[in-house]
Protein backbone atom coordinates (compact mmCIF):
# COMPACT_ATOMS: atom_id res chain seq x y z
CA UNK A 1 0.00 0.00 0.00
CA UNK A 2 2.69 2.55 0.68
CA UNK A 3 4.74 1.52 -2.33
CA UNK A 4 1.62 2.49 -4.74
CA UNK A 5 0.93 5.46 -2.73
CA UNK A 6 4.64 6.93 -3.49
CA UNK A 7 4.18 5.51 -6.94
CA UNK A 8 0.96 7.75 -7.34
CA UNK A 9 2.84 10.69 -5.70
CA UNK A 10 5.72 10.22 -7.90
CA UNK A 11 3.58 10.19 -11.10
CA UNK A 12 1.52 13.26 -9.95
CA UNK A 13 5.29 15.02 -9.22
CA UNK A 14 6.75 13.89 -13.17
CA UNK A 15 3.25 15.30 -14.83
CA UNK A 16 3.55 18.95 -12.31
CA UNK A 17 7.18 18.68 -13.69
CA UNK A 18 6.07 17.85 -17.06
CA UNK A 19 3.58 20.96 -16.75
CA UNK A 20 6.16 22.85 -16.03
CA UNK A 21 8.93 22.10 -18.39
CA UNK A 22 6.51 22.27 -21.16
CA UNK A 23 3.25 23.87 -20.31
CA UNK A 24 2.65 24.48 -23.96
CA UNK A 25 1.32 21.30 -24.60
CA UNK A 26 -1.13 21.19 -21.52
CA UNK A 27 -2.67 24.31 -22.88
CA UNK A 28 -1.65 26.66 -20.24
CA UNK A 29 -1.78 30.46 -21.24
CA UNK A 30 1.23 30.98 -19.05
CA UNK A 31 4.65 30.44 -20.67
CA UNK A 32 8.06 30.79 -18.76
CA UNK A 33 9.50 33.55 -17.03
CA UNK A 34 5.47 35.18 -16.43
CA UNK A 35 5.25 35.80 -20.33
CA UNK A 36 2.30 34.17 -21.56
CA UNK A 37 2.04 31.90 -24.75
CA UNK A 38 0.30 34.58 -27.09
CA UNK A 39 3.35 36.78 -26.64
CA UNK A 40 5.67 34.03 -26.93
CA UNK A 41 4.64 32.88 -30.24
CA UNK A 42 4.33 37.11 -31.50
CA UNK A 43 8.02 37.21 -30.66
CA UNK A 44 8.60 33.76 -32.25
CA UNK A 45 6.61 34.88 -35.48
CA UNK A 46 8.81 38.23 -35.45
CA UNK A 47 12.03 35.86 -35.55
CA UNK A 48 10.75 34.38 -38.75
CA UNK A 49 9.69 37.71 -40.50
CA UNK A 50 12.82 39.93 -39.08
CA UNK A 51 13.17 42.73 -41.68
CA UNK A 52 15.87 42.10 -43.89
CA UNK A 53 17.40 45.07 -45.78
CA UNK A 54 21.09 44.45 -47.69
CA UNK A 55 22.68 47.20 -48.90
CA UNK A 56 25.47 46.70 -51.89
CA UNK A 57 28.06 49.15 -53.06
CA UNK A 58 29.69 47.36 -55.86
CA UNK A 59 30.55 43.73 -54.76
CA UNK A 60 30.75 44.77 -50.52
CA UNK A 61 27.22 44.26 -49.08
CA UNK A 62 26.29 44.52 -45.32
CA UNK A 63 22.81 44.86 -43.37
CA UNK A 64 20.94 47.59 -42.60
CA UNK A 65 22.64 46.94 -39.15
CA UNK A 66 25.88 47.07 -40.04
CA UNK A 67 26.09 49.57 -42.89
CA UNK A 68 27.28 52.58 -40.72
CA UNK A 69 27.49 56.12 -42.19
CA UNK A 70 31.39 55.70 -42.77
CA UNK A 71 31.62 52.55 -44.61
CA UNK A 72 28.68 54.05 -47.14
CA UNK A 73 31.05 57.01 -47.92
CA UNK A 74 33.72 55.12 -47.79
CA UNK A 75 33.12 52.86 -50.78
CA UNK A 76 30.84 55.64 -52.69
CA UNK A 77 33.30 57.97 -52.46
CA UNK A 78 36.22 55.92 -52.58
CA UNK A 79 34.79 53.94 -56.25
CA UNK A 80 34.04 57.86 -57.56
CA UNK A 81 37.86 58.86 -56.60
CA UNK A 82 39.40 55.77 -58.54
CA UNK A 83 37.06 56.31 -61.65
CA UNK A 84 34.77 53.13 -60.94
CA UNK A 85 30.82 53.53 -62.18
CA UNK A 86 29.26 53.05 -58.46
CA UNK A 87 26.26 50.48 -58.38
CA UNK A 88 24.14 50.53 -55.07
CA UNK A 89 21.44 47.90 -54.55
CA UNK A 90 19.02 47.73 -51.46
CA UNK A 91 17.17 45.13 -51.36
CA UNK A 92 14.22 45.13 -48.76
CA UNK A 93 12.45 41.72 -47.65
CA UNK A 94 10.11 42.55 -45.08
CA UNK A 95 6.99 41.47 -43.87
CA UNK A 96 4.57 43.99 -46.37
CA UNK A 97 7.68 44.54 -48.86
CA UNK A 98 9.54 42.99 -50.76
CA UNK A 99 11.95 45.05 -53.04
CA UNK A 100 15.15 45.46 -55.24
CA UNK A 101 16.48 48.57 -55.90
CA UNK A 102 19.30 50.19 -57.80
CA UNK A 103 21.07 53.11 -59.25
CA UNK A 104 21.92 53.59 -62.58
CA UNK A 105 25.56 52.50 -62.23
CA UNK A 106 24.17 48.90 -62.14
CA UNK A 107 24.48 46.70 -64.82
CA UNK A 108 21.50 44.54 -64.27
CA UNK A 109 19.00 45.00 -61.60
CA UNK A 110 16.68 42.33 -60.09
CA UNK A 111 13.02 42.78 -62.45
CA UNK A 112 9.86 42.79 -61.29
CA UNK A 113 7.21 41.32 -61.99
CA UNK A 114 4.21 42.96 -60.20
CA UNK A 115 3.46 46.50 -59.50
CA UNK A 116 4.45 48.02 -56.10
CA UNK A 117 1.72 47.95 -53.45
CA UNK A 118 1.53 50.82 -51.27
CA UNK A 119 4.56 50.47 -48.67
CA UNK A 120 6.97 50.03 -51.90
CA UNK A 121 5.58 52.82 -53.49
CA UNK A 122 6.45 54.52 -50.55
CA UNK A 123 9.99 53.15 -50.68
CA UNK A 124 10.54 54.12 -54.60
CA UNK A 125 9.18 58.04 -53.90
CA UNK A 126 11.66 58.09 -51.24
CA UNK A 127 14.43 56.68 -53.26
CA UNK A 128 13.72 58.96 -56.08
CA UNK A 129 13.44 62.04 -54.27
CA UNK A 130 16.66 61.40 -52.85
CA UNK A 131 17.77 61.47 -56.22
CA UNK A 132 19.30 58.10 -56.23
CA UNK A 133 17.94 57.12 -59.57
CA UNK A 134 20.22 59.70 -61.21
CA UNK A 135 24.23 59.20 -61.59
CA UNK A 136 25.15 62.04 -59.73
CA UNK A 137 23.90 60.44 -56.33
CA UNK A 138 26.37 60.92 -53.39
CA UNK A 139 26.89 58.81 -50.10
CA UNK A 140 24.97 61.27 -48.16
CA UNK A 141 21.68 60.33 -50.63
CA UNK A 142 22.32 56.83 -49.09
CA UNK A 143 22.17 57.71 -46.09
CA UNK A 144 19.84 60.04 -46.03
CA UNK A 145 17.85 57.09 -47.17
CA UNK A 146 18.67 54.68 -45.16
CA UNK A 147 17.31 56.72 -42.45
CA UNK A 148 14.25 57.34 -43.77
CA UNK A 149 13.72 53.93 -44.51
CA UNK A 150 13.94 53.12 -41.10
CA UNK A 151 10.92 55.42 -40.61
CA UNK A 152 9.01 54.19 -43.41
CA UNK A 153 9.17 50.08 -42.34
Amino acid sequence: MIRAFLRHEGAKMRHKERWRRDPLDQGDPVAYNGVSHHFAMIEQHHRWTKPVVTISIGSSSRTIQEADESWINQNVNGRRHDGVVVCVQVRIQESGADLALATPGCSSGFGGGRPPNALEQRIIEVWNKLGLNTAGFTGGNVIAFIHQLKKVL
